[in-house]
């Protein structure tokens, strides 16, 4: 179930070539357990690795569309499943 949302948080890409930059600030639109829809004035290409930050809490996510609109993004993400260390 996706839950209408308005909420500030921060968006790092982790690809090797963009890591150097900073978070981006990015407005959560929708959200559901596995999936968030956000507005952001940064393109990133499907299937980048990204580290949200909201209200003190981390978490990776994938992207899984960028949608161009007049002044922004908007970032389809999707939860990224890892593997701990003691699952190899």
């Amino acid at each position: 179930m996706e839950i209408a949302f308005d909420r500030i948080a921060k968006v790092k890409a982790l690809e090797p070539l963009t890591s150097t930059c900073p978070p981006s600030v990015a407005e959560i639109t929708e959200y559901s357990e596995k999936k968030i829809l956000l507005r952001t004035d940064r393109y990133m290409s499907v299937g980048t690795l990204v580290q949200l930050h909201l209200q003190g809490n981390f978490s990776l996510w994938k992207v899984f569309c960028c949608i161009s609109d007049i002044n922004c993004f908007h970032l389809g993400l999707e939860l990224a499943e890892t593997i701990s260390p003691l699952d190899l």
